[in-house]
């Protein structure tokens, strides 16, 4: 069968295998406690949901790790990129960023702001830290 331009020979896509995923619905499906009596504390198929009733519980309590679950559940983890605008062209420029970070990367780390403004090199454009 020669290939047709425009149309995919493989419609439904490479298969993605999550083999954990797969044994964990498994399990949560079909898990079922009881107690030492023998009475039912958990059916079949609300594992999930007693376990999200679980970290509820405990965020309420004051779990920090629980809230930090369901806050990163709900909203996703939060950003722990930094990102730096420099507004250079040509290679001036570059050669101006390229020795700005060859220095940067030989000094030691240094938290104090107005140390970092004393001396060295200056990129011409206004570097800080910023929050959020």
């Amino acid at each position: 069968m020669p290939f047709e331009p425009g149309k995919s020979g493989n419609p439904s896509g490479r298969q993605k295998l999550k083999p954990w995923r797969e044994a964990l619905d498994r399990a949560l499906a079909q898990f079922e406690l009881k107690d030492e009596t023998g009475e039912v504390k958990v059916k079949a198929g609300e594992a999930l949901r007693a376990i999200a009733d679980r970290v509820v519980m405990l965020a309420l309590a004051g779990d920090k790790d629980a809230y930090k679950e369901i806050a990163n559940r709900l909203d996703g983890t939060a950003d722990q990129n930094v990102n730096l605008g420099v507004d250079i062209a040509g290679a001036e420029g570059l050669s101006i960023f390229t020795a700005f970070l060859l220095e940067a990367a030989a000094r030691p780390a240094v938290t104090d702001a107005q140390a970092v403004d004393t001396g060295g090199l200056v990129l011409p454009a206004e570097i800080r830290p910023t929050t959020q």
